[in-house]
């Protein structure tokens, strides 16, 4: 897959995401907030690139999960097996 064809993917993922921030369903704005942006945030790496494509929802509720969770080291790699 190409540089493109990466960044198209990582932005329909991040506009996926973006509709859960923006869901009706409490339920599903917790999963978001729980699953994927604790994550996020467990990794410098991670939350240095992700934070580039975050839309409006998505990061307000990342700005909250950093409100509770420290920062992480810079200088760990993320275990993604």
């Amino acid at each position: 897959m190409s540089g493109h064809q990466d960044n198209v993917k990582i932005k329909q993922v991040f506009a996926f995401l973006e509709d859960m921030a923006t869901s009706e369903d409490q339920e599903v704005k917790d999963l978001l907030q729980v699953t994927i942006l604790e994550y996020l945030r467990s990794w410098y790496l991670l939350q240095r690139e992700s934070e580039k494509f975050m839309q409006p929802e998505t990061r307000k509720m990342f700005d909250t999960v950093k409100g509770y969770l420290e920062e992480p080291a810079k200088d760990e790699i993320p275990d993604l097996l």
